[in-house]
């Protein structure tokens, strides 16, 4: 990781960190703007990977992948405006399928690195236990919108502090000869 990257995830992890304690503080922020911020994320998330394809990935071996993601990512982020004005439980189930797939993932990843023998796996199952909670807590409060704000700013703290604790971690150069 260049010194570049670094500081650009400790200022988007201290970014995070500070809207999701706003957001957790200031009771003026709701359902609205929980669900806004979602997909205006999404949106951007899926442009990014979008122009990354045009611009580099279709030259590169595997890189369908990320136009996919892109469309897939700007389809979710348009899929979570149009809900906002929908009964607001329908949210609740999109945050459960979220959080359950990411852990799924997660602990999939876990399970492979563990197999591979890497330092890393326990990172990952500890992230996919944390979004099982998370759909755990989603499903036991289905009818709570309060518990949509919060399990939405847990969830941007978390990423926060990762990316921070990511940014000060040595990485390994490989030299290829």
């Amino acid at each position: 990781m260049t010194r570049w990257q670094r500081m650009e995830n400790i200022a988007i992890g201290a970014g995070l960190i500070f809207l999701g304690l706003l957001l957790l503080v200031d009771a003026r922020y709701d359902y609205y703007t929980v669900t806004t911020l979602i997909s205006l994320t999404m949106l951007i998330y899926g442009l990014r990977l979008l122009v990354y394809y045009f611009r580099m990935a279709r030259l590169m071996v595997g890189g369908k992948r990320m136009l996919f993601r892109g469309v897939i990512a700007m389809d979710l982020g348009l899929y979570t405006y149009l809900i906002t004005d929908v009964p607001r439980w329908y949210v609740m189930l999109y945050l459960i399928v979220i959080n359950a797939f990411g852990a799924a993932a997660n602990i999939v990843h876990a399970v492979q690195e563990r197999r591979a023998e890497a330092s890393a796996w326990k990172r990952d199952m500890a992230g996919g236990a944390a979004q099982i909670a998370l759909s755990a807590v989603c499903l036991l409060s289905i009818r709570s919108i309060g518990v949509v704000v919060v399990v939405y700013c847990v969830g941007l703290l978390t990423t926060g502090i990762t990316k921070v604790v990511s940014a000060f971690r040595k990485t390994e150069i490989v030299y290829v000869r």
